[in-house]
């Protein structure tokens, strides 16, 4: 995701970190949002189904409702015109994405926990 070490890095820090509203309450999600001294944003299953992404998971959608956390936290929370600049990537314990928008830096979408399994 982002290093301790790249925090004093211009351009490098994110701008905020976003999830759905069933992941808000996740220790890794509020410690890092804490540790980066970024908000965490967080959307309901329904925004974050309206929003189109590259990779949807049926997974997903079964564990929290939509078809897509990351992905789609990551474009609400850029805003209008947001880009996608990482799509999801998947660990055993979180799955991350990276969105630009047009006046912000990037913001992570991760969604902390056990992994959804397959996508």
């Amino acid at each position: 995701m982002y290093g301790a070490g790249a925090r004093g890095r211009p351009g490098r820090r994110p701008a905020a970190l976003a999830t759905a509203e069933a992941k808000a309450g996740e220790d890794g999600l509020l410690e890092a949002a804490a540790r980066l001294g970024v908000p965490l944003r967080v959307y309901g299953a329904g925004a974050l189904a309206g929003v189109a992404v590259p990779d949807p998971s049926a997974a997903a959608s079964a564990a929290v409702g939509t078809p897509s956390v990351a992905e789609a936290a990551a474009l609400l929370a850029a805003g209008e015109g947001g880009v996608l600049a990482v799509g999801k990537r998947k660990s055993a314990r979180v799955t991350c994405a990276v969105a630009y928008g047009p006046t912000c830096g990037p913001v992570y979408g991760p969604a902390y926990g056990p992994a959804y399994g397959p996508a």
